[in-house]
């Protein structure tokens, strides 16, 4: 369940899109998830939903196509 791009730890926006959806569809925690897809810090996936929700992106919550 990688979603390195490379070494910097640069996720992919398909990545983050599944981490985001599997955190709404499941009710997981960030603590959850981030454990789950081996994320390092939390505070990672807060900045990625604060970063689409800021942008009004909504694409962390439709399905895939």
């Amino acid at each position: 369940m990688s979603g390195l791009d490379n070494k910097r730890g640069a996720y992919s926006d398909e990545f983050k899109q599944q981490v985001l959806r599997h955190i709404a569809r499941e009710g997981l925690s960030d603590r959850q998830a981030a454990a789950l897809y081996n994320i390092r810090s939390i505070g990672t996936i807060g900045k990625w939903r604060r970063q689409y929700n800021t942008t009004g992106e909504s694409w962390a919550l439709k399905p895939p196509p």
